[in-house]
């Protein structure tokens, strides 16, 4: 069976494959669904209070 893994087909499966990043590679730290997870402003999920509408937009209402 044929893999595809960003468009280099291989025939060996993504976790039988030994993989050695290169020296120039950064550690890839993912934070989603961590305490650590970036949550702007306005998020639900942030701390805090939302900050108040600017203004800057008319909501949409449908013509009667």
């Amino acid at each position: 069976m044929a893999w595809l893994a960003a468009s280099h087909p291989s025939d060996v499966a993504p976790t039988e494959e030994s993989y050695t990043p290169r020296e120039w590679e950064k550690p890839l730290f993912h934070m989603t669904g961590t305490p650590a997870a970036y949550r702007p402003s306005g998020s639900t999920l942030a701390s805090g209070r939302r900050p108040k509408a600017t203004g800057d937009y008319q909501a949409w209402t449908p013509e009667s």
